[in-house]
């Protein structure tokens, strides 16, 4: 998240200030090269008419770019919808059909007979799609102030903390899915990766990505680790803070702390027992419904409204398939 200073105001502010002003201020402000090179160049020919002969109220810029702020603010803590697959759901609740346990073979068929199906590791598990929500916290006296940076601050959290419950619930479910194997370790080394890749590949499945905690992230990139990887050519660690793969699994940076009261919990000090602080995995053990992603609510007044606007998304979360997965847990 950018940091505004001075008159260096983005697109959102100046339309802010600009739909608050008085008519001889917007007159100043249509003059003024900083509104003409932030706002009405970045805006398309018919809404750059209407603003500027009927005003800000006349056109939908000021909603679009508020949602846009709190689309641009959920952005920055997007991983688990980055990860996991999103099914879109169109009631509030989703049925998922699978086939259980490990991944199976193709059978041998005789020229011109049927393929049978096999059944029995046939299961079904629900999606349930809840809503969740936010406010903003712009009050009445920000508006007043005209302090239009802590506004657009204010809509940018907005997003982050939707997308956190987001990650949150994600985590939580994708720790305590059924028969996900564990493997312990209170230092993650290497090793406990190696472990766990292998764990799932008896399974033959093929896991893709791990998810790491900033501790257990730190611990892998630290020490004899990071010199290694140095040595073998790869200094990108040291460069960008990224390993980008390791053993072929894509890295992500995870902060969220899960639900203590879980079997499982995801938690960023992983300094007790059965707290969780690395997930590899195949993402298609864990699944996302989306009945609505994030939206503005309460805002048909693009001027008078803002002080009571919500920002809500609808989803639901289900672990399908354990064995396509290894938490590393502390000891």
């Amino acid at each position: 998240m950018s940091i505004i200073k001075g008159d260096n105001m983005s697109k959102l502010t100046k339309m802010l200030e600009y739909a608050y002003a008085g008519n001889t201020e917007q007159s100043r402000m249509r003059n003024k090269e900083s509104f003409k090179k932030t706002v009405l160049d970045n805006i398309n020919k018919s809404d750059k008419e209407l603003l500027l002969t009927e005003g800000m109220e006349s056109t939908t810029l000021l909603q679009t770019e508020v949602y846009g702020t709190i689309i641009e603010g959920a952005q920055l803590l997007m991983t688990c919808r980055n990860i996991f697959p999103t099914l879109k759901a169109d009631t509030n609740q989703m049925r998922i059909t699978y086939e259980s346990g490990s991944l199976g073979m193709a059978q041998d068929v005789a020229e011109g007979a049927a393929i049978p199906i096999k059944t029995e590791n046939f299961d079904t598990k629900n999606i349930n799609i809840k809503k969740v929500g936010v406010r903003p916290i712009i009050t009445n006296e920000l508006i007043e102030d005209g302090l239009w940076n802590m506004v657009e601050f204010e809509l940018m959290r907005a997003g982050q903390k939707i997308e956190h419950k987001l990650n949150y619930d994600v985590i939580n479910e994708a720790c305590n899915t059924d028969n996900i194997t564990e493997v312990e370790a209170d230092n993650v080394t290497p090793h406990s990766l190696i472990t766990a890749i292998k764990d799932i590949q008896e399974n033959h499945y093929q896991p893709t990505d791990m998810i790491l905690t900033p501790i257990v992230e730190a611990q892998l990139m630290s020490g004899n680790n990071l010199l290694q990887a140095n040595y073998a050519g790869d200094n990108k660690a040291l460069r960008n803070y990224d390993t980008g793969t390791l053993f072929g699994l894509k890295m992500h940076r995870l902060t969220v702390d899960g639900d203590s009261s879980e079997s499982y919990t995801w938690n960023s000090g992983y300094n007790a027992t059965d707290e969780v602080g690395a997930l590899i995995c195949d993402p298609s053990y864990c699944w996302i419904g989306m009945r609505r992603d994030i939206s503005v609510e309460q805002y048909d007044d693009p001027i008078h409204d803002l002080v009571g606007i919500a920002a809500t998304m609808r989803y639901g979360v289900k672990g399908i398939e354990g064995k396509k997965a290894t938490v590393i847990t502390h000891s």
